[in-house]
Parts: structure tokens; C-alpha cells; sequence
């Protein structure tokens, strides 16, 4: 039988996962998730989260094989970053709204961390978000396109959602070739190629500045291909090496 499932609410859930939750009269209903909750639960798991350099322990160690354009990634980490792609992916599908934001920045917060800390490992330390009116709805919050106006200057305009996918697609292409199976050896670490890497550091970036509380966001205006790209890279990072 199934259980009832209580309605979500964007602005103050995860859009998707559920728990299952007793109320008081003892029936079971697959309850939403807040967004409160989620931040907690996914810092908490970050922060647990073993350190994969810590497993590096000689030169006969497979990890100290491992190409130097690949990142090594706990499970648990990976599932934390997925939960949020997941969500990500729902909240940019095209015609989707979001009124303003009721939760803490704890998960805005977490984003933002899982984002620098990759990017310090592919060596590019800081994030700059642009000086550019963007509309949430059609544009990256978090990134910009640059255009020559002359005499070494450059015009900064709003980056739309799609325009970065078919970029992306190709680099993580690229990078497949130099993201080995290290499963056999350790169950609960995943390698990924530091192109990958890059692009889940930008992505989570952006979802850091959407999750933001207040933050509201009118219908969506794409063709959904950065929706597609998230569900991807979530399943590649649920799935990868099982």
C-alpha cells in the first residue's frame, strides 16, 4: 500500500526525496523535506565526511597511481553533492517559479563550501561572481559573458542558463578517458576528472547563490538542457563505480 505523500513547497522544500514520518494518530505519511533540514543533514555529512588523501599511505597505494588531472571523491561526499543536483535540476526545469526563500543559508552554505573546496584542488582558488543585472530566471547568477568592446576593454553582459551546457558536455568528455575504476580497491571512493570537477564547482556555486533565503525566482525561461546535464551528473556521482 502506498503511503500518502505530503505536498511540497519550493520555497521551503527540497523538490525532491522524502522522509517517511508517524503522526500522532499513528497513520505514515512519505513527508517533504525542508530546506532547513536538508542544509543540517548535508553539512553534517560534508563535515564527516574521511578526507581521501588520508588513504594515500606509500607509493604502492592505486590512489598515488592516479593521474594528476583526476580528483578523488569520498561516496559520501559525492551523495551530499548529488542530493543537491537533484534539486538544482527541478528548480531550473523551464516554466518552474519559486517564491521567496523560508530557510537559514545552512544549505547555500554548504554549497558554497563543496564548490571551494574543489576548486582548490583544480587550482583555481577563487570565485568572482560578475558585476552584471542578471534575471534569475534566464540567467546565471554566478557567471557572465565578456564581449571585446574595443581598446583592450570588455563589455560584461548576463550569461543565459543554456549557453554554457554544450561547453560543459564536451569537457567532461574529454575528461572520461582519465577517470578510473578505483571501486575494487576502496568501495567508498569515486575518481573524477578534474574537467568534471570544474563543472560541479561552477554548478554548485550557482545553486549557492539560488538557495539563498529570500531569494525568488519567476518562471524559468530555458529549454531545460542545464536541468538535463544536473540529473546527469547526479546519477554519474549515485552511481559511478557501484
Amino acid at each position: 500500500m502506498a503511503w500518502p505523500e505530503e505536498p511540497r513547497d519550493p520555497a521551503s522544500h527540497l523538490l525532491t526525496g522524502r522522509v517517511v514520518q508517524r503522526q500522532p494518530d499513528g497513520t505514515v505519511v512519505m513527508a517533504a523535506i525542508t530546506l532547513t533540514d536538508a542544509g543540517r543533514t548535508l553539512t553534517e555529512a560534508v563535515a564527516k565526511a574521511r578526507p581521501v588523501d588520508s588513504r594515500i599511505e606509500s607509493d604502492a597505494d592505486p590512489l598515488a597511481d592516479l593521474p594528476s588531472d583526476t580528483l578523488s571523491l569520498s561516496r559520501d561526499q559525492a551523495t551530499a553533492i548529488a542530493t543537491m543536483f537533484r534539486d538544482f535540476a527541478q528548480r531550473v526545469l523551464p516554466g518552474t517559479a519559486v517564491g521567496a526563500l523560508r530557510t537559514d543559508d545552512a544549505l547555500s552554505a554548504v554549497a558554497k563550501e563543496c564548490a571551494s573546496r574543489m576548486r582548490q584542488r583544480t587550482m583555481q582558488f577563487r570565485f568572482a561572481d560578475p558585476d552584471v543585472a542578471a534575471d534569475p530566471p534566464r540567467h546565471f547568477l554566478t557567471k557572465a559573458r565578456y564581449i571585446p568592446s574595443g581598446g583592450g576593454r570588455h563589455e560584461t553582459l548576463p550569461l543565459e542558463l543554456d549557453a554554457p551546457v554544450a561547453q560543459w558536455r564536451a569537457e567532461i568528455a574529454a575528461g572520461r578517458g582519465h577517470e578510473p575504476n578505483v571501486t575494487y580497491f576502496y568501495p567508498d571512493v569515486i575518481s573524477l576528472s578534474l574537467a568534471r570537477v570544474q563543472v560541479i564547482a561552477e554548478l554548485l556555486h550557482e545553486y549557492a547563490a539560488r538557495m539563498r533565503p529570500s531569494r525568488e525566482v519567476g518562471p524559468v525561461q530555458s529549454s531545460g538542457a542545464l536541468s538535463r546535464l544536473l540529473d546527469e551528473l547526479a546519477t554519474d556521482l549515485r552511481t559511478r563505480d557501484a
